[in-house]
């Protein structure tokens, strides 16, 4: 059992954790957020397609997140439900454990649940080919995570992405554009932040597919946020038509941004 001061020293390094990495805990909705689309799981960059109606896409996954003086985990499940031709709706939702060592100071940990992201996607357009497509998608993050423990914010955010997708051969680009909402039972925009970012697939064989991103996070400019630029790739690997298994690494640009984060995970449709 730690004692007292421990504890209190602990929790004065979450709280200071909380505030070093509150860019991160604000997008914990767009890391864990949906990625319904079979091909792109688990790209942050979400592509045009949706689930095929009455069928359950299950995507789950680890993620790892190192900062400078910390350590994020996370282990995130993402059942999506096709509810029409041109429509879906999805939940995500999980696990998450936090360490940061200070200067001379023990390292402390967290952990619990992670926030609770609701998100329905819809087909809006497409060429008689389907060679290009576009979508929408609109999240809303519930506050289940502890944001005394510096795992979460604390609050309700809500988020809108507009998505199109084009397909040349065995090629497809992701654009996607959006706006996230943070607080907004508190109203003002000080902490919103706009979403922009591109990926881009290719299938190799009927079984290999290479997969890379870049996205960035532009705050409204009424905060002391900075903008955050992510870029990350790897490879997608078809056990069989409805299971695949991804990998991804990467790293990050802009203050208190991670200096590397890793994702691996599977998809199933049933």
């Amino acid at each position: 059992m730690r004692s007292v001061s421990a504890m209190c020293s602990s929790s004065l390094m979450l709280s200071r954790m909380a505030q070093v990495t509150a860019v991160w805990c604000a997008l914990i909705a767009l890391l864990f957020s949906i990625r319904p689309a079979l091909a792109v799981h688990p790209l942050t960059v979400d592509d045009a397609d949706t689930v095929a109606a009455g069928h359950l896409q299950l995507n789950a996954g680890w993620q790892f997140t190192d900062f400078t003086r910390a350590s994020h985990h996370a282990l995130a499940v993402n059942p999506v439900l096709g509810l029409t031709p041109r429509g879906e709706f999805g939940a995500t939702f999980g696990g998450q454990w936090l360490a940061e060592k200070g200067d001379d100071e023990p390292t402390a940990h967290a952990s619990g649940m992670t926030d609770l992201t609701l998100a329905t996607k819809w087909r809006l357009w497409q060429t008689a080919s389907e060679r290009f497509r576009v979508a929408a998608r609109l999240d809303l993050k519930l506050p289940t995570a502890s944001e005394a423990d510096g795992l979460g914010t604390g609050h309700t955010d809500l988020g809108g992405v507009v998505i199109a997708t084009g397909t040349w051969g065995r090629t497809s680009l992701d654009w996607n554009f959006g706006y996230t909402a943070n607080a907004i039972a508190e109203g003002g925009t000080t902490d919103d932040f706009w979403f922009a970012g591109q990926a881009v697939r290719h299938e190799l064989s009927q079984r290999w597919t290479l997969l890379g991103e870049v996205y960035a996070l532009l705050p409204t400019g009424g905060g002391d946020t900075e903008t955050h630029v992510f870029f990350s790739g790897g490879a997608q690997f078809k056990v069989r038509e409805n299971l695949l298994i991804s990998a991804l690494v990467g790293s990050a640009g802009g203050s208190e941004s991670p200096n590397f984060t890793s994702q691996l995970g599977f998809t199933w449709e049933f």
